[in-house]
């Protein structure tokens, strides 16, 4: 399966599918099981949990993961995303902001490996400080991206966690 997403991310990046900017209204971007992008076909649909307190952040990375065949779902803060998992959701990859109010991504990332859960996190923040990308990766996560995570940079994190991860 991975080098199967691999070959459709290369081929929708080259062909210009990608949109490597956001023009015009936002769709809704939560997670649409059965919809198929044509990028890949329904039964390989990876699902992504987007978490961040910044309601557009959300929607611009769901709007990218979607035009790579990838449902998402979304979370406002830490605390969300960790309910979400205790009420037995599951997904092929997280997303997950460091700085949000109620709880931030270091105290869920350590909450969520706490309770077994062994989905790959990829951390991401607005800052790039060397000692607080060393402290979000102490907490859990396995890769840490600065913001903004534009289209390119999405398709190499999910052609890149195919083959260990999903």
């Amino acid at each position: 399966m991975g080098s199967s997403i691999s070959k459709k991310i290369k081929e929708a990046s080259s062909s210009g599918s990608i949109t490597h900017n956001v023009e015009g209204n936002l769709p809704l971007l939560k997670g649409s099981p059965g919809q198929d992008s044509g990028n890949f076909t329904s039964k390989n649909k990876l699902l992504a949990l987007v978490v961040d307190d910044n309601r557009v952040n959300r929607r611009i990375l769901g709007m990218f993961l979607s035009k790579l065949g990838v449902d998402s779902q979304e979370a406002e803060n830490g605390q969300q995303a960790v309910d979400i998992f205790l009420g037995g959701a599951s997904f092929d990859i997280v997303f997950m902001d460091r700085e949000m109010p109620v709880m931030d991504g270091l105290k869920a990332t350590k909450m969520l490996r706490s309770i077994g859960v062994k989905t790959k996190i990829i951390g991401v923040s607005a800052n790039n400080e060397k000692e607080e990308i060393a402290e979000f990766m102490a907490s859990g996560i396995n890769e840490f991206h600065t913001k903004p995570l534009d289209s390119v940079k999405l398709a190499t994190i999910i052609r890149g966690s195919n083959g260990s991860s999903f």
